[in-house]
């Protein structure tokens, strides 16, 4: 063999035709050179024999290449490592002197520091065996499949690819799916750059999206990430903890129940209120009213750090949790408080009085707004999640809809419930969504579109409607139930109406109370058997198998 230096500058400015002033794309263009003449040069190592190696005049560099080759050890040959194991060169426009031998040292007889391995192209590339493969995503119906989809591990195997399979389930395997698998055009791309950029067209709505105006998203795709999160709700039938609650009302009316976004479970019982961490489970007193007064309502403020008691005989007293101190007490009601709202720092109670009181809970003596239009108790209050629009419900089978900003309602039903309406909850999903729920004589869940005034769906529960709250994570409906089932229902949204997708029974009492955790994965319930009871719901791909505590715990 001759010996043949190469400039690889000069090859690759001749290759590229390019011009001096073009240097570092010349740069670029040697080192991409470099890259795909490595299997060659590793075929003149592993095809040459002793004796020609011994012979022949070599290029110093190559012979360089030999002895490094030789020297490296051969890693044991498996099924996934049969691919061509490729050397690094060195451009030979260097001075072969300057080079030194893996067994030479540099200047002032220092050791030489082994240069560090650099991770191979073929290391990053090359498949892994079943047991290495590692999902990006939650592993689905079909993952073992989907991991074949990509053509670069395909065209490494071999193994084609497969179709007729389900498309992935979870929004960013689908997403991924669509945007980079979906068609050969687009598995085309992985290989090698396109020749045109994509200009995709502007979406239909994209004037309710803005933020999508210049993305290369397809519109199937945007409208998958507008859209709330799908999969398959996979529901316990059994709660997983069980809290004895002493002394806990059996009235419809009454509100003694709700979850903070701290995590804590806020529970008024008979005269004392006490505060359980479901992070630690510890159990904590707040106070006790003594024997001439009860509670009748507990609601947490927004930032979690305070909570408003109200009480039989229609105070209303604001605790600072931390502190485990009064802070507040307001009077104005002269019968009980049977349900009180946040927002912001607006405190509103609704009363047997039939009062609605605004009030600013940084001001120590003052009300704000008494809202008049309910000719019986108001047992049930709502703010809107924009904070613009509060429902308020009663036991005169009134709805109404009050502005903020107005001391006079803006909107009720034409069509009333036949009984109470306690059961109120705004869809956070949809604006101006409002779902109520009417009572014994009534057993009817209604959706209504508030801007319209129209009745979008309604269902027949034949039971009485104590509780509704909207899934946080997608658009289920959750609904607890008296007489006669005494159960919690989880419906599905269709067009016309909603549809039954679990049943959940446990209570030995209709469940008047209910709360939703604040990461919208659980709740509880608690009924006139003095029991609470917390539930699994989650929305997950996989159903999730806890142990299942059903041991009891007296609060």
């Amino acid at each position: 063999m001759t010996s043949c230096p190469v400039n690889w500058f000069a090859v690759a400015m001749w290759f590229q035709g390019l011009t001096c002033a073009d240097a570092l794309g010349a740069l670029r263009a040697s080192r991409l050179l470099r890259f795909c003449l490595r299997p060659w040069v590793l075929s003149l190592v592993d095809d040459a024999e002793p004796a020609t190696q011994s012979s022949a005049v070599m290029d110093p560099h190559f012979r360089n290449l030999l002895q490094m080759s030789a020297n490296r050890p051969k890693p044991p040959e498996s099924p996934s490592s049969r691919h061509s194991q490729h050397v690094r060169s060195r451009p030979s426009s260097i001075n072969s002197s300057a080079l030194p031998s893996p067994s030479m040292s540099c200047g002032n007889n220092a050791p030489s520091t082994p240069r560090r391995n650099k991770r191979r192209i073929d290391d990053i590339l090359s498949p892994r065996s079943n047991n290495d493969r590692i999902l990006m995503t939650s592993p689905c119906r079909n993952a073992s499949a989907h991991a074949l989809r990509s053509p670069m591990r395909n065209a490494f195997t071999g193994s084609p690819r497969v179709d007729g399979e389900d498309e992935p389930e979870d929004t960013y395997s689908l997403l991924m799916y669509r945007e980079l698998l979906d068609t050969p055009s687009k598995r085309g791309r992985l290989i090698g750059p396109s020749p045109q950029k994509r200009i995709l067209p502007p979406p239909p709505d994209c004037a309710l999206s803005p933020k999508y105006l210049r993305s290369s998203l397809s519109a199937a795709s945007q409208s998958l990430v507008r859209s709330p999160q799908r999969g398959h709700w996979e529901i316990p039938r059994s709660p997983y903890k069980i809290l004895d609650a002493p002394e806990l009302q059996d009235d419809y009316y009454l509100n003694l129940i709700d979850w903070s976004s701290t995590d804590i479970l806020g529970v008024g019982l008979n005269t004392c209120v006490y505060l359980w961490s479901a992070a630690s489970s510890k159990v904590t007193k707040l106070c006790d009213l003594g024997p001439n007064d009860s509670i009748t309502s507990v609601n947490w403020m927004q930032r979690g750090t305070h909570l408003a008691v109200g009480t039989d005989t229609g105070l209303v007293q604001l605790w600072d949790v931390e502190k485990e101190k009064k802070v507040r007490q307001f009077k104005g009601h002269t019968k009980r408080v049977g349900t009180i709202a946040w927002n912001g720092e607006l405190l509103t109670s609704g009363s047997r009085d039939k009062t609605i009181m605004q009030r600013d809970a940084r001001i120590r003596y003052g009300h704000v707004s008494i809202l008049n239009a309910h000719t019986a108790e108001v047992c049930g209050l709502k703010w809107s999640p924009d904070e613009t629009q509060l429902a308020s419900g009663g036991n005169d089978n009134q709805l109404i809809i009050w502005d903020k900003r107005s001391d006079t309602p803006i909107w009720t039903p034409a069509s009333p419930h036949q009984a109470a309406v306690k059961a109120l909850t705004w869809s956070p999903h949809r604006r101006h969504m409002l779902a109520s729920g009417g009572g014994t004589a009534d057993r009817k869940i209604r959706i209504w579109n508030v801007q319209t005034g129209h009745a979008m769906k309604q269902i027949d529960t034949n039971s009485q409607v104590c509780n509704l709250a909207w899934g946080k994570q997608s658009e289920h409906l959750i609904s607890t139930h008296g007489y006669s089932r005494n159960h919690i229902t989880v419906w599905k949204q269709t067009e016309t109406s909603l549809k039954e997708v679990a049943t959940l029974t446990g209570h030995g009492s209709r469940v008047v109370y209910l709360a939703m955790s604040p990461d919208g994965q659980s709740i509880v319930t608690g009924a006139g058997d003095e029991t609470l009871r917390f539930w699994k719901i989650c929305n997950a791909k996989k159903p999730r198998q806890p142990e299942i505590d059903t041991s009891t715990c007296v609060i």
